[in-house]
């Protein structure tokens, strides 16, 4: 993974165009936001694209997706994973 801080930044990029909100932090619940499934399956696949990895359906949980922190964490774990 690339430096933490520009991750949380393509994250939340990506979430505030998706959701529509700027002012997204890296602890906001992404749900009480206003995210969508769909939006989570678009998520999933730009994070899939964007750093070059497969998200195990064991993955997507709440808890890995509800915060960008919490996203970031978990596309670490998997980075990790296979290294």
């Amino acid at each position: 993974m690339s430096d933490e801080k520009s991750d949380i930044d393509i994250i939340s990029s990506f979430l505030s165009l998706e959701l529509g909100c700027s002012d997204l932090g890296e602890h906001d619940d992404l749900f009480s936001a206003g995210i969508e499934s769909i939006q989570i399956i678009r998520l999933v696949s730009f994070l899939e694209n964007k750093f070059c990895i497969e998200i195990p359906p064991s993955k997507m949980n709440y808890d890995n997706f509800h915060t960008i922190s919490s996203i970031k964490k978990t596309i670490k774990s998997i980075v990790s994973d296979h290294e």
